[in-house]
């Protein structure tokens, strides 16, 4: 993974669930159009944790790369999502998250229990 995640001192990390084709495409490019959001698209992160990843570093690196390579071409499912935006700095981001649809986070859930 890159060093990017090395830079980057988030105060928040958001996770967002959606059932499929419920608009959670849409609000992920939306705030992640903001300066200080980074958001991956699909990544799952969960998935990373689950199977023992608990490097902030190589998540916050992975996050920023998902989201740089979505924000690259933001197409999905057929459909454009793309949003004007100018993140700007790396160190300049407060927020940084993923999106993932639902039905891998309640397995994930599921198995926990």
């Amino acid at each position: 993974m890159t060093a990017l995640g090395e830079s980057v001192s988030p105060e928040y990390l958001t996770l967002f669930l959606g059932n499929p084709r419920s608009g959670t495409t849409l609000i992920r490019s939306l705030l992640d159009a903001h300066p200080a959001i980074a958001l991956g698209q699909e990544l799952n992160l969960v998935e990373l944790f689950a199977r023992g990843e608990r490097s902030w570093e190589y998540m916050c690196g992975a996050m920023l790369d998902n989201a740089a390579r979505f924000d690259a071409d933001p197409i999905w499912n057929g459909y454009p999502y793309g949003v004007s935006y100018d993140h700007g700095q790396t160190s300049d981001i407060l927020v940084i998250g993923d999106k993932r649809l639902r039905e891998p986070a309640r397995s994930w859930v599921s198995n926990r229990h």
